[in-house]
Formats: structure tokens, C-alpha cells, sequence
């Protein structure tokens, strides 16, 4: 991230700008704790394993650092969201792809001065998370109806075979009772007759 010539006499009062004069400060997340040994980052100071807590001046600077990164975020997804459209809509070779991208930047920069990152994106995700917790829900529902249907045709698979295990045997202790009685009163009838 070299500054370009005349790029030096631009106001950058970043942090280790006396290190890194000829760099631009590269804004990352805490993930990349250990790069500022190489680069010039503006990141959200961590807190030391088994160390002290950080002061409320380090957390304020790591909130303002990380919301700062919010806006990059929300660019980005911005331009990700045009890109996808251009992506879908036309077939390029490599003469056209430097033009459709510089669209779609020239585009998001647009959209950003008519809407602002911080104020119009917070509404926007809150739709979008309330949309996913939405679908969330109604994938458990279906998945809950699926397993009841299961338990409901179990259920009566198993009544139906418990019924038909059932009733042959009455039936043929039905058959012997009735053979019994028959041949109980012939044999009565036949010892009473004589």
C-alpha cells in the first residue's frame, strides 16, 4: 500500500504514520493482530490472553475503529450486490469486464452519496436478519410437520399390523371354541341318548 508520488503531501495522521511514511494505513479486524509488525493497519486493539481488561479509552477507540469498518463492510456488500447483477445479466469477454466493473463501482459510489452507509444500512440489515430468522423458522416448522406426518404414519403402520396379528389368532380360537362346542353337545347328545 505505497503512497503514489504526489500522494505524500495528503494530510495522514493515522497511527504509526511516523513509521510507515510512504504507506497508506490499511484498515483490518482484530483477526489480523500481528500485521501492524509488517503494514501500516488501523485495527481494534485486542485484549491480552490472561491479561488486564482493556481501559475505556482502548474500547472506545477499538468501537470507533470497528464501526469505521461497518462502513467498508456495507460498501462492499453494496458493490457485491450490483457485480452479482452484472454477473447474471450479461456475458463478457476481458475487454468489456474492466468496464462493467468500473459500473459498478461508479454506481455504488452514486448510491452512497444518495444514501449513506451508516444510516440506511442499519434498517436494511435488520429487514434482511428478520428475513433470514423468518425462513429459519419456517424450515424448523416443516421440519417439525415432517416429522410428526412420520410419527402419525408409524403410528398407524403399527396399529394396522397390531390389529392384523390380532385378529387372525381370535379368529382361530374362535373356530376351535365353536368345533369344541359342537363336538361337546354331539358327544353329550349322543351319551344322553343311549
Amino acid at each position: 500500500m505505497q503512497k503514489r508520488p504526489g500522494e505524500d503531501t495528503i494530510n495522514d495522521q493515522g497511527p504509526q504514520a511516523d513509521r510507515y511514511q510512504n504507506d497508506w494505513a490499511v484498515l483490518v479486524d482484530k483477526g489480523y493482530q500481528g500485521l501492524q509488525d509488517e503494514f501500516r493497519t488501523i485495527q481494534p486493539k485486542k485484549r491480552a490472553a490472561r491479561g488486564p481488561p482493556l481501559t475505556a479509552d482502548e474500547r472506545s477507540e477499538s468501537d470507533r475503529i470497528s464501526h469505521d469498518r461497518v462502513l467498508v463492510e456495507n460498501y462492499f456488500g453494496r458493490l457485491k450486490k450490483l457485480w452479482g447483477v452484472c454477473s447474471h445479466k450479461w456475458v463478457w469477454d476481458r475487454q468489456t469486464y474492466n468496464m462493467f466493473f468500473r459500473m459498478c463501482v461508479a454506481l455504488t459510489n452514486f448510491s452512497v452519496r444518495c444514501c449513506p452507509l451508516r444510516r440506511e444500512d442499519g434498517e436494511h440489515y435488520l429487514r434482511y436478519e428478520a428475513r433470514l430468522i423468518k425462513l429459519g423458522l419456517d424450515i424448523e416448522e416443516a421440519k417439525r410437520l415432517k416429522r410428526q406426518r412420520a410419527r402419525d404414519s408409524r403410528r398407524a403402520r403399527l396399529e394396522l399390523h397390531t390389529r392384523a396379528a390380532i385378529r387372525p389368532a381370535n379368529t382361530s380360537s374362535r373356530r376351535s371354541s365353536v368345533n369344541s362346542r359342537t363336538r361337546s353337545d354331539s358327544d353329550v347328545s349322543t351319551d344322553f341318548g343311549s
